[in-house]
């Protein structure tokens, strides 16, 4: 059954299947290219939001108090120092909010529920050590009766001796609220004072100021929307890379094709004129067959001895020759018949 099908039905399918596999093999390639753009469209665009897009500034730092002043203070910079002690740039733009907010991590002894309230103040200072501004906060030991501290001691008795919970108290005071101007802030002084009439300052554990700037509203609404910003430029990059490879760079994007159908015929072509050849040469008989060898064999010794330039005109003379002894031959067999 496969013998009984003709040629052309064979070399058709074959020919649908080159051209099938061409058409995959482009098509995977034009999806690996497309992909290679995205990736970099994904990168240009992150590093673009990462750049236009501000964050806020954090600054968290230990505290420590010189005990052996009348007022213990400690003083947090804001602006870094070089090596030739210069201050470098300032840290948090000009315009731009921030609080300042200090936790004391205090033990439940009886010194601090004695001292009670004591004070903490906080000041601004600039580089020629001039006060920007100044708060300042009461604070205190939470208090507990002595019978609910005993039935938390009884509670947690297990914990405490197994050192999982200790017994100590976290405060937290929330001190300044700023507005940076011209004049950068440099550094925060804290400064622990006691009650009047009083010297007893309280016992601290450690403690910590966390410094958290405020970004204008346009800022902070490109910071909480960010993503999306990330999502939309990279839209943008991709489509203009594709367009930038599609307008100058075709050929990396596009595979240039290759000739499949003419090539298939040209070689059909080439089959069907031999065998319209074969067929002629059947038709004709030997004298005509010799004939018609002994003019090609002519025509192609004067084809090779001819300059370049009149080849193709005797190629056309050959084949009108050939047609001529054809025909004659013709005639004559019909003759004799």
């Amino acid at each position: 059954m496969i013998s009984k099908v003709p040629p052309r039905v064979t070399e058709g399918g074959g020919l649908v299947l080159r051209k099938l596999g061409f058409g995959c093999m482009a098509a995977t390639y034009v999806c690996v290219m497309l992909v290679v753009l995205l990736f970099f469209s994904l990168l240009l665009g992150i590093a673009f939001v990462s750049v236009w897009v501000e964050e806020p500034v954090i600054i968290r730092k230990p505290l420590y108090f010189d005990y052996t002043e009348s007022n213990p203070s400690a003083i947090v910079p804001l602006v870094p120092y070089n090596r030739e002690k210069v201050p470098g740039r300032r840290i948090i733009p000009a315009g731009h909010k921030f609080s300042a907010v200090v936790t004391f991590v205090m033990p439940q002894s009886d010194h601090n529920r004695h001292v009670g309230m004591f004070q903490v103040m906080a000041e601004l200072i600039s580089g020629d050590d001039k006060v920007l501004a100044r708060s300042s906060q009461p604070c205190m030991l939470p208090f507990r009766s002595a019978p609910v501290q005993l039935a938390k001691t009884f509670l947690t008795s297990l914990p405490l001796l197994m050192g999982i919970l200790g017994e100590t108290e976290t405060v937290v005071i929330h001190l300044i609220d700023y507005k940076e101007k011209i004049i950068p802030t440099e550094s925060v002084k804290i400064i622990l004072q006691p009650k009047a009439l009083t010297s007893g300052l309280p016992e601290l554990y450690s403690a910590e100021i966390d410094i958290r700037s405020q970004l204008p509203w346009n800022k902070e609404f490109s910071r909480k929307w960010k993503w999306t910003f990330c999502v939309w430029y990279t839209l943008a990059f991709y489509i203009f890379l594709v367009s930038l490879t599609v307008c100058f760079c075709k050929q990396v994007l596009l595979l240039r094709s290759t000739p499949i159908g003419k090539r298939d015929n040209k070689k059909t072509n080439k089959d069907e004129q031999g065998l319209h050849n074969v067929t002629i040469d059947s038709r004709m008989s030997e004298p005509g067959r010799r004939h018609s060898r002994n003019i090609n064999k002519h025509v192609a010794f004067v084809h090779e001895s001819l300059p370049i330039s009149l080849q193709h005109g005797t190629m056309t003379s050959n084949e009108r020759l050939g047609e001529h002894g054809e025909r004659s031959e013709i005639v004559e067999e019909s003759v004799t018949y």
